[in-house]
């Protein structure tokens, strides 16, 4: 239920004498609940975005390690060709 929908319904309880005390009641759990809800979104988030940075930095070593091997055999390469010119 929308929780404008349950805090309607709340009020039209309320409106009843013998309904108050039950959606006072109601009311302060579903706060409660209201307010466990809202931490649980943001811890939610939060582990999404510290889910996503490691899936990133995982991404970006892989992809320097690449880069560096790359680059280690491309200095080899140049310095096999250096060697090779001063032998002539």
């Amino acid at each position: 239920m929308e929780e404008a929908m349950v805090r309607k319904s709340l009020a039209t309880l309320s409106n009843t004498a013998d309904g108050r005390p039950a959606a006072q009641r109601a009311l302060q759990e579903f706060e409660t609940f209201m307010g466990f809800h809202a931490e649980i979104l943001k811890l939610s988030r939060h582990n999404s975005n510290v889910r996503s940075l490691a899936l990133s930095l995982g991404r970006k070593r892989t992809l320097a390690a690449t880069c560096e091997e790359r680059l280690r055999a491309l200095q080899q390469l140049l310095a096999k060709r250096d060697l090779s010119f001063g032998v002539r």
